[in-house]
């Protein structure tokens, strides 16, 4: 049995946070929540011993450029070994120079990490572009499907608005899900919080929203429960997001019973090979089009609780586990 020891980085309302907590609770091995910010990893590493394993993103280790370049050098002074599962992997499509700034940081972070494992073969492929290090091993994101997914389109589903899923930013492209909302009369619900420094983003959807008669709403962090909800009261749920190297705000929509419309990317059709039942996938020129078509059949947008071709999350720690146990005695 290895004895990595599981550390988690961040506010437990980021994605990342919650799915390390999620993925270490269902293998129960040993697990501390460090706190909020690098330093208070790199803290960490420097009081104990032996190998431990962090789920990182670069937005985890400081808010700014500089303040991600000084944690990363803080972390590589550690003399314990990181294993480290990499999320939201930079891609040129981002533009530069943030590409180009982003691209260092994972450099840095994959030449101090023991080992690096990724959630998709699309974050693989980007990372060893990237690196001359060969990724070890690829965790799919799980996906668990709830018991009371909806079999049938309900009243609440029929006058409800059209809904987009997690933090509110540029890169989740709310902009085209409000458009693709308005052109049918209906209003735009923003399930999540909207991200640190956004809320500039939010008074523009609110104009573009009351230019165009429809309201845009944020319902700001939703414990899971609240989302399911929320999920249950939405009419087509989209997903417009343009560049994603993996997504657990799919994998909510999909484990909440719903089948999203989403943009046409890597990482989307990766997912569309293992379940192609779970998404309606669409190149973005057709993205206004296909939510119309959804929002005159309601049945489209519901997957009547189907999981095949998903991984969960307990197979998605016993596989973390397996990783960790070779490469910790490596």
């Amino acid at each position: 049995m290895s004895t990595v020891e599981h550390l988690l980085l961040g506010p437990p309302t980021h994605g990342v946070t919650h799915h390390g907590r999620s993925v270490a609770g269902a293998h129960r091995v040993s697990l501390r929540h460090v706190g909020p910010g690098a330093r208070d990893l790199a803290a960490t590493l420097r009081s104990g011993q032996g190998d431990v394993h962090v789920h990182v993103t670069d937005h985890l280790l400081g808010d700014d450029a500089d303040a991600i370049a000084l944690a990363v050098g803080e972390l590589a002074t550690t003399a314990r070994p990181v294993h480290l599962t990499l999320h939201d992997i930079p891609q040129p499509a981002e533009g530069e120079p943030r590409f180009a700034r982003r691209r260092e940081t994972y450099r840095r972070l994959v030449d101090l990490a023991a080992s690096i494992q990724v959630c998709s073969e699309h974050e693989r492929d980007l990372l060893e572009e990237m690196t001359s290090r060969p990724v070890d091993a690829v965790v799919r994101l799980p996906v668990d499907v709830s018991q009371l997914a909806p079999s049938r389109v309900t009243r609440r589903m029929q006058v409800g608005p059209v809904g987009a899923l997690g933090f509110v930013h540029p890169g989740k492209n709310p902009g085209a899900a409000l458009t693709a909302a308005a052109r049918i009369g209906r209003g735009l619900r923003l399930l999540g919080a909207l991200g640190p420094g956004h809320e500039a983003l939010f008074e523009e959807l609110q104009m573009q929203a009351m230019q165009a008669g429809v309201a845009c709403t944020v319902t700001g962090h939703l414990t899971e429960k609240r989302m399911d909800e929320q999920i249950a009261g939405v009419s087509v749920p989209v997903a417009p997001y343009r560049h994603i190297s993996a997504s657990g705000s799919i994998g909510r929509w999909i484990a909440a019973g719903r089948r999203p419309v989403v943009l046409r990317n890597p990482w989307v059709e990766e997912l569309a090979r293992h379940a192609p039942w779970a998404l309606t996938v669409v190149d973005p020129p057709e993205f206004c089009d296909a939510v119309a078509a959804a929002s005159e059949n309601l049945a489209s947008t519901l997957t009547g609780g189907r999981r095949d071709g998903l991984l969960t999350t307990e197979q998605a720690a016993r596989t973390q586990a397996e990783v960790l146990e070779v490469v910790s005695r490596a």
